[in-house]
């Protein structure tokens, strides 16, 4: 898998896109183009981009009042939480951009006219900025699930409410619930259709086994949640792919928690059975 940071340029004049494109890939990105909302959403759908440049007009000259670049925007916060969408600016529509900023569609903008002014090596600089800002990838960590999901309550607190609605038939659903929510919050995270599942043994639940696509990693990951009643086919995972990263894994008395990232699904893949969050 190549590891370098991705580049997405949503824009509709072909050698204006071309020229941005390999200016990035000389500078050691992956950047890939696309000329109109439909290329636009499919790159995204296929894989999670650190950098989005994008224009709001996405039409022939003639059709100025084309804003399907806005389309583009609200889908890259949908999907991928980390990307970092920087507006390419056609004209110096600052009440547009206002509007842009205030909705929190971007946090950045270039002028065209800038980088006829000052060249491609402002384009790198601002896309570099950008790249500095992104949080595509960025680790998760035990007490920041604790912290969301526990809603202030202290660490030991938060292993003995779970272990509580692990060990009592009936009180799992509140536990599923409750996982769901607060890490939609914490990554934010997108379950997968029929997400949640429970292994039980004599009537009481064993495990929680979740698949997500991680807006804040760009990958699907896999969360699985048991307490020591749980049999070791309970606490194997289901997703059934040949390689599989590690995100973290914690024991805390008798509550474990292991999360794992899945590779080589990619967004499109995952997104076939995708459920978002209400």
């Amino acid at each position: 898998m190549d590891s370098r940071q991705r580049v997405l340029v949503v824009e509709d004049n072909e050698i204006f896109r071309a020229t941005l494109v390999s200016v990035l890939r000389q500078e050691g990105w992956r950047a890939d183009g696309a000329a109109a909302l439909e290329a636009a959403n499919e790159a995204i759908d296929r894989c999670t981009y650190h950098v989005a440049l994008v224009d709001i007009n996405l039409a022939d000259e003639g059709n100025t009042e084309n804003r399907d670049g806005v389309v583009v925007l609200r889908r890259l916060i949908e999907l991928n939480e980390g990307t970092r969408p920087v507006v390419l600016s056609g004209a110096d529509d600052k009440i547009l951009l206002r509007d842009l900023l205030q909705e929190g569609l971007t946090p950045a903008y270039i002028f065209k006219s800038e980088l006829h002014n000052h060249g491609m090596p402002f384009l790198v600089s601002k896309v570099r900025e950008a790249m500095a800002a992104s949080t595509v990838g960025t680790s998760l960590t035990w007490e920041g699930l604790v912290g969301t999901v526990a809603q202030g309550l202290g660490e030991q607190a938060f292993v003995s409410e779970c272990l509580r609605f692990l060990s009592f038939k009936g009180g799992f659903e509140n536990l599923e619930k409750s996982l769901l929510a607060a890490c939609t919050l914490l990554v934010p995270l997108i379950p997968q259709l029929g997400t949640a599942s429970a292994m039980a043994r004599d009537g009481l639940p064993e495990a929680l086994n979740g698949k997500f696509w991680s807006k804040g990693q760009g990958q699907a990951i896999e969360l699985l949640l048991h307490g020591s009643n749980a049999s070791g086919e309970a606490i194997e995972s289901t997703w059934r792919v040949s390689q599989r990263d590690e995100l973290y894994g914690r024991t805390k008395g008798d509550l474990a928690v292991l999360v794992v990232a899945c590779p080589e699904l990619t967004r499109d893949q995952f997104g076939a059975a995708r459920l978002s969050p209400t």
